[in-house]
């Protein structure tokens, strides 16, 4: 102020500036604060007059507190105290070379070291990948010599978490960011992932990329509502190979097909007739099997990614029509197609998904439309809900292709993930007929309590209930979620009579 208005002799503004900035000075020596005393230091030796002996006096304890702090630092490894220290020391640096070097160039050496060391430590406990890349690229950039033994877990850490994105990227099946990622690793200089799971999908890469050749394309159109007719762009026998085609006549069985009834005091049972396995040397050969698929959905089981993973096992309804066709399956039950094709389909390919076979995966894909059916229903009324009326090209969800049929299936039969990527839903319920539909008025027919409530015991009921989607728990979870998610649920209500091979 008396600057500005020019009221005060020059000689005497300059005494008190000289007088201010050794106050500063002496009060920020007193509170032994460094960051003041910087402040302090730098302010004072910009007045020709200040007492040099003080600004000395303060310098050196500004030395003597920044090496306090790297040793308490050192000490207590505590990475805040240490960064504060070493960024004082930085500060000083800034303003005075000559300063900075009265610091012991071996403890800041140990400072900057110990905090590269913790900081990678910290790293490789808590930081996602790209976090951690960045910090080990920091590490090994700079001149600070952190710990070898940290460094080495750092990047050990770096592999197993590059793998493991790898990996989920390999059960997604997704051409792109697959390519995109392998890319990426053959550009660095190798070491980057474990070489096996590089491999595998480099290998992948290439199936991918042989699949989006290899099938050709469903022609645009409609199906009819009244007529199934098989596909003439598609030789059903090729694609699917001739150990499929054995299974036509319900010829096949896997040579393994046991079931896991988990909470049961004996849960291995056979697929046939229910009855618990005994033999000591089958439970363990299955339960290796279970646990080997259980390995395999671990990276991705309960995340977007593994919905992701099944919703692309979907198939083209052009494929499931010339499926159906070339093996008869239109009287099947669904249950028969699960036992006599699926499981032995998948037995000698790493009881994989059927969705996964070579010969079907060219003819899956994201779908678009989940269906909800009962295992007791006839294939052929499943097949018609897909596609009668449907677009040629649609892409419906089917759970006996898309779910490992195979005990370990677990993390597949969350489907709710499936069903947030699908446009709709379509409840395959074929008509029932007998005494459910039996019409008449008053206490005739199903309008009479008392001739439901006989229905309901009798043994009719029990066969109509296997295909009645408002009886089976799974599909009235399934048309729930659906409601839920707003999602359209649709009712198919058709039935497949007397196809043949020119339709039907």
């Amino acid at each position: 102020t008396a600057e500005a208005e020019g009221v005060l002799e020059a000689t005497v503004i300059q005494e008190a500036k000289v007088l201010l900035a050794m106050k500063s000075l002496r009060a920020a020596m007193e509170r032994r604060n460094v960051a003041g005393l910087r402040t302090a230091i730098t302010m004072a030796e910009g007045e020709t007059e200040a007492d040099g002996a003080i600004i000395e006096e303060a310098k050196v304890m500004l030395v003597v507190l920044t090496t306090e702090g790297l040793e308490s630092g050192i000490a207590q490894r505590s990475v805040a105290m240490l960064q504060s220290a070493i960024d004082s020391v930085e500060a000083i640096e800034g303003v005075d070379q000559t300063l900075a070097e009265r610091v012991d160039p071996s403890l800041l050496a140990e400072a900057r070291a110990s905090l590269a060391t913790k900081s990678l430590r910290a790293a490789t406990k808590w930081y996602p990948l790209h976090a951690l890349r960045l910090a080990v690229a920091a590490v090994e950039a700079s001149d600070q010599a952190a710990d070898g033994v940290v460094l080495a877990e750092a990047r050990a850490k770096l592999v197993e978490l590059a793998t493991a994105e790898l990996t989920a990227l390999i059960h997604q099946r997704q051409l792109e960011p697959l390519a995109a990622a392998v890319a990426e690793l053959d550009a660095e200089s190798g070491g980057a992932v474990e070489a096996a799971v590089l491999a595998e999908a480099r290998t992948l890469v290439a199936v991918l990329e042989t699949e989006l050749r290899g099938a050709e394309p469903a022609p645009a159109g409609t199906h009819p509502m009244d007529t199934l007719t098989e596909p003439a762009h598609i030789d059903a026998a090729t694609v699917v190979g001739p150990f499929v085609m054995q299974c036509k006549g319900k010829g096949k069985e896997a040579q393994n097909g046991y079931e896991f009834w988990g909470g049961d005091d004996q849960p291995w049972r056979k697929s046939v007739d229910k009855s618990p396995v005994t033999d000591p040397a089958v439970i363990a050969s299955e339960t290796q099997h279970k646990e080997e698929a259980e390995a395999d959905d671990k990276a991705t089981a309960e995340t977007p990614d593994h919905a992701t993973k099944l919703r692309r096992c979907g198939v083209r309804i052009d494929f499931l029509l010339a499926l159906t066709f070339a093996l008869d399956l239109w009287d099947w039950y669904t249950w028969e197609v699960v036992q006599h094709l699926v499981k032995p389909a998948t037995e000698g390919e790493g009881r994989c998904r059927f969705a996964e076979l070579p010969g079907v995966r060219l003819y899956t894909g994201a779908a678009t439309v989940f269906m909800s059916h009962c295992w007791g229903g006839r294939w052929g009324d499943l097949v018609a809900a897909a596609c009668a009326g449907a677009d040629t090209r649609r892409v419906v969800w089917i759970d006996v292709f898309a779910v490992r049929q195979w005990p370990g299936n677990g993390a597949d039969l969350d489907f709710r993930g499936v069903l947030e990527g699908c446009a709709a839903a379509i409840v395959a319920a074929a008509p029932i007929e007998g005494t459910l539909l039996k019409e008449g008025d008053g206490d005739e027919g199903m309008n009479s309590f008392e001739a439901r409530e006989a229905f309901l015991k009798s043994d009719e009921y029990q066969e109509v209930a296997k295909v009645l989607p408002f009886c089976r728990l799974w599909c009235v979870v399934e048309m729930a979620a659906v409601l839920n998610l707003g999602k359209p649920l649709v009712f198919a209500c058709g039935k497949v009579e007397a196809p043949d091979r020119g339709g039907g």
